[in-house]
């Protein structure tokens, strides 16, 4: 496996063909930073006799583009062709597509891919509706308190202004809104960050893409939004996993995840 420098920041690991492929379509630059075992120290890739002839058809992919560009600008020919991330769905230019297992995944979801987690994922057996319905419950738990400490710190100040009918309407709204944003927070921080809150882990589960991949920040708090909806249609959404032959939920589902076991 290869290790490489990008914005100043380690990347990898990545086998030696993407490593190959990055050199080629000029997504990493010739003079790149790179480490490899059994070196002493990071080398520049176009020092490395591994990769000269990589970098050698990389300048000649280069040239090529450029000409090409050329050529199409003359013509007015349409922009480069297009392919989609096995992965994250993202349309992107087919050169800044990686291979790996017989599927194309763009650079940021094939770092992913090549995580020994991912394949611990892939291949992992589907978390049990009983297990799945524990976890929520010890979550709930650890909610409602936390949510309960902060709601009795606020409503320290809102007792000072009385007992009137629009300062418990005002208490009611506020509980709300710090339950709201309290949900988001915990999920979307665990979910991202370990892809399982406290309950999952106790119960040896955890969120994963289909494909086996870990959530991003931002699919981690749309699946909350759609717990949310689950929850709002009388919970049918959560019930939907009884029914289910993976065992998904609704958000599951629109979030394209499911639940798998560590344990």
């Amino acid at each position: 496996m290869w290790y490489y420098a990008m914005n100043n920041q380690q990347q990898g690991p990545v086998e030696k063909e993407i490593l190959l492929q990055m050199l080629r379509s000029g997504q990493l630059e010739p003079n790149a930073l790179v480490w490899h075992e059994g070196f002493g120290e990071w080398q520049p890739a176009n020092t490395v006799a591994e990769l000269q002839a990589a970098l050698g058809a990389a300048e000649n992919v280069g040239q090529g583009m450029a000409a090409a560009e050329s050529v199409n600008a003359s013509q007015n020919i349409g922009s480069e062709e297009v392919g989609t991330c096995a992965a994250c769905g993202k349309s992107v230019p087919r050169n800044m597509l990686f291979p790996k297992d017989g599927r194309l995944y763009c650079f940021d979801c094939l770092r992913d891919v090549n995580s020994p987690d991912y394949y611990a994922a892939s291949s992992a057996e589907l978390a049990s509706v009983p297990r799945r319905f524990a976890a929520i419950f010890i979550d709930g738990i650890i909610l409602f308190v936390v949510a309960f400490i902060l709601m009795f710190v606020i409503a320290i100040p809102f007792s000072l202004l009385g007992d009137g009918e629009i300062i418990q309407a005002m208490m009611e709204l506020l509980a709300r809104i710090v339950q709201f944003v309290l949900g988001a927070v915990y999920y979307t921080y665990f979910f991202s960050k370990y892809g399982a809150t406290p309950g999952k882990m106790v119960m040896g589960i955890r969120v994963v893409r289909e494909d086996g991949g870990p959530l991003s920040t931002r699919l981690a708090l749309g699946r909350y939004f759609g717990m949310s909806l689950s929850a709002l249609i009388c919970g049918i959404g959560y019930l939907m996993a009884c029914f289910d032959n993976e065992n998904r939920t609704l958000h599951d589902r629109i979030c394209h995840t499911r639940i798998i076991t560590t344990r």
